[in-house]
């Protein structure tokens, strides 16, 4: 991994107002199959949303995610 992009990535988390923890390991898997480039990007984008919200929620006292399909 590029060093400039690791030390941009560092300075957002430490920016965050939340706890992050970069060292994570997410359990399950990331959906891979569908028709299309589309349909891959959109339930891999689906899952990492949901894995963020989730992690906002069971986390902040402060924050509360929400997930709009407007």
């Amino acid at each position: 991994m590029n060093a400039m992009y690791r030390n941009t990535i560092a300075h957002l988390i430490e920016m965050s107002p939340f706890e992050i923890e970069p060292d994570v390991q997410i359990t399950g898997r990331v959906p891979t199959m569908a028709s299309s480039m589309f349909l891959t990007n959109k339930e891999q984008g689906d899952w990492a949303e949901e894995i963020v919200l989730n992690a906002i929620n069971e986390n902040s006292q402060e924050y509360c995610a929400i997930w709009d399909y407007c």
